[in-house]
């Protein structure tokens, strides 16, 4: 299997019929459909249904079109990475923070750090879980990641940021123990205790059932959930209990408080972490200013320079066996062994080394009479390529399980404002009521990345925010959950204007505004900078940020103003206050997205469960 058959494939099952599918792909239409006839022979699945009218997928066709993209992005990801290294690309720098280390202390500190001393640095803060930060840094994803580790990997290094206690335990506001001063070990032992599963923090887990013990805490323990999110989602719908420091933060979650609980004694490490072997100057100098913050002293900088990226995208010649021939020179150090491993011949080896580096542009292998030694690029395109594999053989096993049909799971794709949290824990509480043996799973997911993950079958249901318009897709249907309107400002509640009955747009002009990059989503964001234009205000931008919890705490330490809308006025973020601006109105809201021809049993009830949910949430 090739990379031209998932693209092939991904043609036919995208145009539904040969016919047009050939013509995109300029090629015969015999030999398209010998292609297809002969990549389902090879998997041993009937991936497409064909009719006089065309084709359509079948449910292992719609699992191995997902896992195609997969394997398609991680070749992208892979061909960026080697890219990058050979022209020793400066100037950018992505940091990952999980949710929960977004409150660690000092964390807005570093990053004001970073733009006063390298204001010419490109800095992107992406909101990742922390379990999945160690691989993401490892892979070239991120540069710089602020997690707690499960081990220490031989790839990366890391130093101590920070170390918070966690002695208070986390309920519902409406819980029975919400209102205590204090509690006992006694309290909770009818409570559920809820904690990340050992699957997504071995180490962790571990470490919290240690600190159970050593309170005396005998609460029955449930540590299934992929994130601390996840758990604090149904500690907000009334069930059990999580650990949690006294205070929970700026980006307090919803419906939860914390109250003291005697002899618990659970301290949590924050590292900062990157990559063993990272030699580019942008990322050194992230971490001399990081070190400097940490250690309240002034950076030692050497001096920067930057360089033009150069152009990125999959190349048409490049071949999966090209990516396999090269795995296994760089393995071996050597062309004869590599040789010897594939069985071919070595002139053929080094004719696909050769034709690898002329599809990437850039050169891989040193050739000496000692073997073969990695370049940048090499190193960075062999760290890469592993997951090109995993992916390829995720798209068998994933098409395959489909055939034998699916189980019933449900994974949700969800934003964090307080409006959805509210619908998605009713809908929680709903379906477990009326289908006790559904598996739900929670993930966090960018508006924009939604439609994408759905077709993608990396969630079944989408909770997005309205701007992200699906009105004729053919793949996504979308249901209106909750009407809203853009017309405030989120100003720290110390700000000057924070006392306001309204203001003028104008008089935002020289706070810096706290809003999405472009390339986030460029149709809202361009409608919000036009609205804000007619209102006379060209905002200061001084970043772009895609998360909207990392806005609202960088909003409450005073680091500029951000959008409001109309469900947070009574109840803004924890530290901000919504100052109505005149004349601002911009149409927002909650929508539900699903797949059109969705299959799954376990996706309907969902939907059910969350149109309940609204109704009991809304009153309509």
């Amino acid at each position: 299997m090739e990379l031209r058959h998932l693209r092939y494939f991904s043609a036919v099952a995208t145009e539904g019929g040969f016919g047009r599918a050939a013509a995109t792909l300029n090629l015969a239409q015999p030999a398209l459909s010998r292609q297809i006839r002969g990549l389902e022979e090879e998997v041993g699945l009937e991936l497409l249904e064909r009719t006089p009218r065309g084709v359509t997928t079948t449910h292992a066709g719609d699992a191995f079109l997902a896992g195609s993209a997969a394997v398609i992005a991680a070749v992208e990801q892979a061909v960026e990475a080697a890219r990058r290294a050979a022209a020793g690309r400066e100037g950018r720098c992505v940091i990952g923070v999980g949710r929960v280390m977004l409150e660690a202390g000092g964390f807005t500190d570093a990053i004001a750090a970073i733009r006063e001393y390298l204001p010419d640095v490109d800095l992107t803060i992406e909101e990742v879980f922390s379990y999945d930060q160690p691989g993401l840094i490892a892979g070239g994803q991120l540069d710089v990641g602020f997690c707690t580790l499960e081990s220490n990997l031989d790839e990366l290094s890391h130093e101590i940021w920070t170390v918070r206690q966690l002695d208070h335990a986390m309920v519902a506001l409406d819980h029975r123990l919400a209102g205590r001063k204090e509690l006992e070990p006694g309290d909770v032992a009818d409570e559920p205790v809820l904690f990340l599963s050992p699957r997504r923090g071995e180490r962790l887990a571990n470490q919290f059932a240690a600190a159970l013990d050593a309170a005396g805490i005998r609460s029955p323990r449930e540590f299934t959930f992929a994130s601390p999110q996840s758990a604090m989602m149904i500690i907000a719908s009334g069930r059990g209990w999580g650990p949690s420091p006294a205070d929970l933060g700026r980006g307090q979650f919803a419906g939860v408080t914390t109250v003291p609980l005697r002899g618990l004694v659970f301290p949590v490490q924050v590292d900062f972490v990157w990559r063993r072997r990272e030699t580019r100057p942008v990322v050194l100098a992230v971490l001399e200013v990081l070190r400097a913050t940490r250690d309240g002293r002034a950076p030692r900088l050497p001096e920067m320079r930057s360089e033009r990226r150069p152009p990125v995208g999959l190349p048409g010649g490049l071949q999966l066996r090209q990516l396999r021939s090269f795995v296994a020179v760089a393995d071996e150090g050597s062309f004869g062994r590599a040789a010897e491993r594939l069985d071919v011949t070595q002139p053929s080896l080094s004719r696909q080394i050769a034709d690898l580096e002329h599809e990437l542009g850039v050169e891989l292998l040193r050739r000496g009479p000692r073997g073969a030694t990695l370049t940048d690029a090499g190193r960075a395109l062999r760290k890469s390529v592993n997951k090109v594999f995993d992916e390829l053989d995720a798209v068998l096993g994933t098409a395959r399980q489909a055939q034998r049909w699916l189980r019933s799971r449900c994974v949700i794709g969800g934003v964090h404002t307080a409006a959805a949290s509210r619908i998605l824990g009713a809908a929680i509480r709903r379906a477990g009521e009326l289908h006790p043996g559904l598996e739900l799973v929670f993930e966090d997911y960018p508006s924009p990345r939604q439609p994408d993950a759905l077709r993608e079958g990396l969630i079944d249901v989408g909770i997005c925010n309205a701007y992200v318009s699906v009105p004729d897709d053919p793949d996504i249907a979308h249901e209106r959950l909750l009407d809203d309107s853009i017309e405030y400002a989120l100003l720290a509640d110390s700000h000057p204007l924070a006392s306001r009955g309204s203001i003028m747009a104008p008089e935002l002009a020289g706070i810096p505004f706290l809003f999405m990059s472009r390339s986030f989503h460029p149709p809202f964001h361009d409608r919000v900078m036009a609205k804000l234009a007619s209102l006379g205000l060209r905002p200061l931008i001084e970043a772009g940020y895609d998360s909207l919890p990392v806005i609202w705490v960088m909003a409450a330490e005073g680091r500029g103003w951000a959008l409001g809308f109309g469900t947070q006025c009574a109840r803004p973020p924890a530290g901000l206050v919504a100052v109505p601006v005149q004349g601002l109105h911009i149409a927002w809201g909650l929508d539900m997205l699903w797949r059109r021809k969705e299959a799954n049993p376990a996706v309907a009830k969902v939907l059910a469960a969350i149109r309940g949910a609204r109704k009991e949430v809304s009153g309509r």
